[in-house]
């Protein structure tokens, strides 16, 4: 029979199990921030933004949690981004095609007025150094708020139409990233967000073989598709034709893969 051991050789480890002492979780100030598309800055900063005036607008506007106006503020500007990416797309739907002109220029109109005041007064909040307002209008988010203004601005001096190239007010969308500031101090919703995050990082080979499995199989299909299904050859009309005229949904593979 073997010798007992002593309980005073059991390790620090060891008699944490056997009393079953709680670990305690990290905090959301422990935890690292995933989200880190645009800066922040902890309370002992924000104290230090002179004037006062300044330090409230901050406050008002990247702090959605320190106060009840702040939060309405953000639930105001969410909302206004969500009613950008409407009209933005309602505008390529062809049943609204019929819809005035007017009314689409004086909703783009106003929604770019209230972004281009919000792009100012974050300027003036993230003002009270020179690095600072640098590194907010090189982020992220200042980019994007720059990026969906700025097209407006320059169709109002070109008198061209920029949406033929791209609608960069689509990029307002992103700015729905801003959300998920409130709920840092949610230990529930962070650990949701690590735990996704972790997951596809440590997939990240899997997902990159599975894509280029997927890759390579729409490929050698759209090509087997392409030859099938490609029709006849129109002299007239430059393209590929099917068995009634018109012209082939299949002429070419990118086409077929689509």
């Amino acid at each position: 029979m073997s010798a007992p051991i002593e309980l005073t050789r059991v390790g620090l480890s060891s008699s944490r199990f056997l009393t079953e002492e709680p670990i305690r979780p990290p905090s959301p100030q422990e935890r690292p921030d995933i989200f880190s598309f645009a800066p922040s800055r902890d309370e002992t900063v924000l104290h230090a933004i002179h004037p006062e005036w300044r330090r409230s607008l901050y406050a008002l506007l990247e702090q959605p949690t320190s106060s009840d106006s702040a939060f309405v503020v953000h639930v105001l500007l969410t909302s206004l981004i969500v009613l950008s990416a409407i009209v933005t797309v309602l505008e390529t739907v062809p049943a609204f095609h019929q819809v005035k002109t007017s009314i689409w220029f004086g909703l783009e109109t106003s929604l770019v007025a209230l972004f281009t005041m919000e792009y100012i007064a974050r300027c003036l909040a993230w003002s009270s150094t020179w690095s600072g307002l640098l590194r907010w209008m090189f982020s992220w988010f200042g980019i994007i708020d720059i990026l969906s203004v700025v097209p407006y601005y320059i169709e109002l001096l070109l008198l061209q139409d920029t949406s033929v190239f791209f609608r960069f007010s689509i990029l307002r969308t992103f700015r729905l990233l801003r959300v998920f500031r409130p709920f840092r101090s949610n230990n529930t919703i962070l650990l949701t967000i690590e735990v996704m995050y972790v997951s596809v990082r440590q997939s990240q080979h899997a997902l990159l073989a599975l894509g280029f499995f997927v890759v390579m199989v729409l490929t050698v299909f759209s090509t087997l598709l392409y030859f099938a299904e490609r029709g006849t050859w129109d002299d007239i009309l430059e393209t590929f034709i099917n068995t009634d005229g018109d012209p082939s949904q299949f002429a070419s593979i990118p086409a077929a893969a689509w």
